[in-house]
């Protein structure tokens, strides 16, 4: 102890503690610091001339100090990459946040301000959830922190609001930091505002899957949207209902007054279906006038039957367009799966032949597929 204390003691009086407190500091005020001292140890010892070897002691003392507390290769590497890191943060083009254990915000970087509109001021302290859209539920959220809490990470697509009240699509990706000495961890959110990419998908998504003229969607959606509930309507041990129609008294038109006046025409109809459709049903406009409804859910071929007869009376009614009235009418013809079919082609086919059967009635009528015949089996007894 005592040979400690002489240490700590000497230390002190040739400077060399003093070299090593200023070092740790590692700033230029270091060097200030040890200059004034110096200066001022040698206006001591001019006019004190006792103090000549003291002076000189310490200044000694408080170089070797500066000297050997350095920063080593290893420490000032370390330094360097933390400063390139926090550099990364500050400048990315991604919108950047560091919050504490319990979601507050520390730090965000430039682009978080950008994309958000608020300042640094504004957020810091707060938590993240001032961006909230209210577009996702609780569950949304359990979810995330859940897989963030288990694995660390979570990334995916989420809708913030903007702070002029604008909701924005951005995709977010969340990374748990631990913290080295078994303290709170941080947590690190980059996003990226994907709202334009999401209208240029949502555009080339429209004209691959919908009619250009009507807005309707085409065959290779209408097949995909069959391919995805028939599985779904036969594990529930539900049905789905397809109605083929085409429109009577519709060339006339054409002929008569010009596409212009067909196309309206179309337009309107396919609107009118709309009209008597749920969410989760689809009209699909695959030739010039033959349109396929698809019914999910429908509960039963009656059911089935009564929405067709709607659609009928709708599309029946008249439609104006520049002084002219026109009058169509359409004939259709209901298949359900899996009744009369059990895949979707033979499903579309026999809603096809049964509006056959409503057109030769006349038109302006619906007709029920008839039931496939069970397949037989060959006997080799």
């Amino acid at each position: 102890m005592v040979a400690m204390h002489l240490n700590r003691t000497w230390g002190k009086i040739w400077g060399y503690q003093e070299g090593r407190t200023r070092s740790r500091a590692r700033s230029v005020g270091s060097l200030f610091v040890f200059a004034i001292v110096a200066c001022a140890l040698c206006l001591i010892a001019v006019f004190y001339p006792t103090f000549i070897f003291a002076s000189a002691f310490f200044i000694c003392g408080m170089a070797a100090g500066l000297w050997l507390m350095r920063p080593g290769p290893a420490e000032a590497k370390a330094v360097s990459e933390a400063t390139l890191h926090a550099k990364v943060f500050l400048t990315t083009a991604d919108g950047a946040t560091i919050t504490d254990a319990e979601g507050n915000i520390l730090a965000v970087n430039d682009a978080f301000t950008r994309l958000t509109g608020y300042g640094r001021a504004e957020v810091i302290g707060k938590n993240p959830s001032i961006l909230s859209s209210g577009l996702h539920d609780d569950a949304f959220y359990n979810q995330m922190w859940g897989q963030i809490a288990t694995g660390g990470y979570w990334e995916g697509e989420v809708y913030n609001r903007h702070k002029d009240g604008e909701v924005y699509a951005e995709w977010l990706r969340i990374s748990k930091v631990p913290d080295p000495d078994g303290g709170a961890p941080n947590y690190i959110g980059i996003f990226s505002d994907i709202t334009a990419r999401k209208a240029t998908e949502e555009h080339l998504y429209q004209r691959a899957y919908s009619d250009a003229l009507t807005g309707a969607a085409n065959r290779p959606y209408l097949n995909k949207y069959l391919d995805q509930e028939m599985p779904r309507v036969h594990r529930q041990a539900s049905c789905l209902a397809v109605l083929f129609l085409d429109l009577d008294k519709f060339k006339p038109i054409n002929d008569k007054h010009g596409h212009a006046a067909g196309d309206e025409v179309l337009r309107v109809i396919v609107d009118r279906i709309r009209g008597e459709l749920r969410e989760n049903d689809l009209v699909a406009r695959i030739g010039g006038d033959e349109f396929v409804v698809a019914l999910s859910d429908s509960g039963s071929a009656d059911g089935a039957l009564q929405v067709a007869s709607r659609i009928l009376a709708m599309v029946s009614r008249p439609i104006t367009w520049q002084g002219h009235e026109f009058h169509v009418c359409c004939s259709g013809g209901v298949a359900i799966y899996p009744d009369h079919a059990d895949d979707r082609n033979a499903l579309i086919a026999a809603a096809d032949k049964a509006m056959y059967k409503a057109k030769a009635r006349g038109g302006n009528y619906v007709a029920l597929a008839e039931r496939a015949p069970p397949q037989r089996k060959n006997s080799f007894a």
